[in-house]
């Protein structure tokens, strides 16, 4: 019985195809990632507590984080979660030099083919989506204390460590255009002028995040499989898809995929 019943789930599940415009695969750091920012609920009574997570490494060192979202301007949720995977990474990685190093302006491309990225209709109204998603990651304020590995190896063999201390905003909302957003727009969050859809969206990152993207070693994401589940799965997913997938998910054959359909078909 409870083979049928399995069967009959995963008959069920479907992996969503993406749409021309779509990253197949997104890239994340390996460490920082396992950290809780994004609220994956919509559960109103979730959305204002603040994140808190410590922990020690694997050398054991302390690792400590806190996020805390601006009641005004939102928390960041399921659209900036999927505005972070399906845009914001990609994208950022497409413009990282042969020596690791990552631009803190980075240009997501006009607001159009923005929306195409992370698959919403390509309106006035879902650009304004989009705006809100990307000001809720960056009205968020995080605080750090932790150290990430990075490429980098030290003669022993062993990776190097770099220290991560102080408090943030990942990112901001630099220009649509020629239009520079100011500290009074991005706090209002309405975005209520004009812009065009042919227009670049450029954004700006704290040089902290920038340190922390750049220094770690990766871990690769299969975007089609990620958001074909529910968004409380998306994050099960994100932990664990180094052990299910192995390295990059283009490689992962179709018994490595049916192998996460069925840990996570009950969250789809």
């Amino acid at each position: 019985m409870n083979e049928d019943i399995q069967k009959k789930t995963e008959k069920e599940f479907a992996l969503i195809p993406l749409e021309s415009g779509q990253h197949e695969v997104s890239v994340v750091p390996k460490t920082t990632t396992d950290f809780p920012f994004f609220y994956l609920t919509k559960h109103k009574e979730r959305l204002s507590k603040p994140i808190i997570y410590e922990g020690v490494d694997g050398a054991g060192r302390p690792m400590r984080w806190a996020a805390t979202p601006n009641a005004a301007i939102g928390s960041p949720g399921i659209d900036a979660h999927e505005t972070w995977t399906r845009l914001v990474k990609p994208t950022w990685e497409a413009y990282r030099s042969a020596d690791n190093r990552l631009p803190n302006i980075l240009p997501l491309g006009g607001v159009r083919q923005c929306l195409r990225a992370v698959g919403w209709g390509q309106g006035g109204w879902e650009a304004r989506r989009l705006l809100r998603a990307l000001n809720q990651i960056g009205a968020t304020w995080c605080t750090a204390d932790f150290s990430v590995p990075t490429a980098k190896l030290n003669e022993d063999g062993t990776p190097t460590f770099r220290p991560i201390k102080g408090a943030f905003s990942r990112l901001a909302i630099f220009a649509i255009g020629e239009k520079h957003l100011t500290e009074e727009e991005l706090q209002d969050g309405k975005f209520a002028f004009n812009f065009d859809l042919e227009d670049t969206l450029y954004i700006q990152f704290h040089p902290f995040e920038v340190a922390i993207q750049e220094s770690q070693p990766q871990r690769y994401l299969d975007n089609q499989y990620m958001f074909s589940v529910r968004p409380a799965a998306r994050r099960w997913y994100e932990l664990m898809a180094a052990k299910i997938l192995g390295g990059h998910p283009k490689l992962a054959n179709e018994g490595h995929l049916k192998t996460g359909q069925r840990r996570t078909h009950s969250g789809h």
